[in-house]
């Protein structure tokens, strides 16, 4: 996550990297704006400025992307399905060359029938490289209606974004295009919905679109840290609801994973935790930029040199007596757990 602050005239300043243009290896992210049609209680942009950046400014940084031989595309920032250029932008980066596109959008504008389908005649054709070649995010945090239009601040987005799971699979299975995107789920963990994690790993499933589902431990920012009291579980309080859903997902054949949630408190199912998985150049820099500390008793954990410890606005929620370290000859790399998880008969969650 790059952490921007803004001065008087709304403009970014950049701490560490661009803030409308990140490209690491072969991926270019791209902000698009921050305008968006719901109104999160848990948002981590949601003391950002409404605005949208113009097309001509995200097409000059995809050539630029392009010119510095980024070929996987991916949008950060607000909703991109409410702009009224949604297309023109997926357009570009297939006019472009980009291999691939991933984004993530909270779902509302698939219910439109017509929506879906444009969304479909864009998408990207399947490469050699990485097979299906668009990806896509559902952010859903709730298995009924009362819990996610109660966390999003919008009535009816519940039916909204179940319309649009429909549409979606509907178009895709007509235009046989089904092996042409990834379709994941992401769901915030909160008061409101981790006691249901397994029930909507089960609600999920029954649209037989999802390959993955990822729960986020909250993120204490912005929005989320202005209700931190309403939302805010302890994180030990979530433990015993994780094996549970874990079984669930292999129940329905999805994959489950945590993130924000360190190894020591995935004991056992240490291969569902996210982070596993992410690139991180330089990770003492990444531990620091994000706020990020351990416990002393953390380097006693055979993961110390691979977790990412708790978020620091954390701490004082967690109760230190049940982190318990995991004993055993340490971990130096996440490619040596790999081979470990093989040796084991474990796969890994990707």
């Amino acid at each position: 996550m790059v952490y921007m602050e803004k001065d008087k005239n709304f403009k970014f300043i950049n701490i560490g990297k661009s803030a409308e243009l990140d490209i690491a290896g072969d991926e270019a992210r791209f902000l698009l704006g921050y305008l968006c049609n719901s109104n999160c209680k848990f948002c981590v942009q949601g003391h950002r400025p409404r605005f949208n950046r113009t097309f001509e400014e995200i097409k000059k940084d995809m050539i630029k992307a392009r010119k510095r031989g980024a070929t996987d595309s991916a949008f950060c920032g607000g909703e991109p399905t409410i702009r009224k250029d949604f297309f023109d932008i997926l357009f570009t980066i297939k006019k472009l060359g980009f291999k691939t596109m991933m984004m993530a959008t909270n779902g509302r504008m698939f219910a439109y029938k017509e929506f879906a389908k444009k969304f479909v005649d864009h998408l990207l054709p399947p490469n050699e490289k990485n097979g299906s070649a668009n990806s896509i995010v559902f952010s859903i945090h709730g298995h009924k209606p009362e819990i996610h239009d109660f966390l999003t601040g919008v009535h009816g987005a519940f039916e909204q974004v179940c319309k649009g799971l429909k549409n979606l699979k509907e178009v895709l299975k007509k235009e046989k295009k089904e092996n042409w995107i990834r379709i994941y789920c992401n769901q915030v963990i909160m008061k409101q919905n981790y006691r249901y994690m397994p029930k909507f790993v089960d609600f999920i499933s029954k649209f037989h679109l999802f390959d993955l589902v990822q729960f986020i431990f909250i993120l204490p920012y912005e929005n989320a840290q202005d209700n931190y009291n309403l939302l805010v579980p302890k994180m030990t309080d979530v433990i015993p609801f994780l094996s549970k859903t874990i079984e669930a997902g292999k129940k329905a054949d999805i994959k489950i994973r945590f993130q924000e949630i360190p190894f020591c408190l995935m004991r056992g199912y240490e291969e569902h935790v996210s982070e596993l998985y992410d690139k991180v150049s330089d990770f003492d820099e990444y531990l620091a930029a994000n706020g990020r500390i351990k416990l002393k008793k953390c380097k006693e954990c055979r993961f110390d040199k691979i977790c990412f410890g708790f978020n620091k606005d954390h701490i004082k929620n967690i109760d230190e007596n049940k982190i318990i370290p995991i004993k055993g000859k340490k971990i130096e790399t996440k490619e040596e757990f790999y081979k470990e998880l093989e040796s084991q008969g474990r796969e890994l969650v990707r």
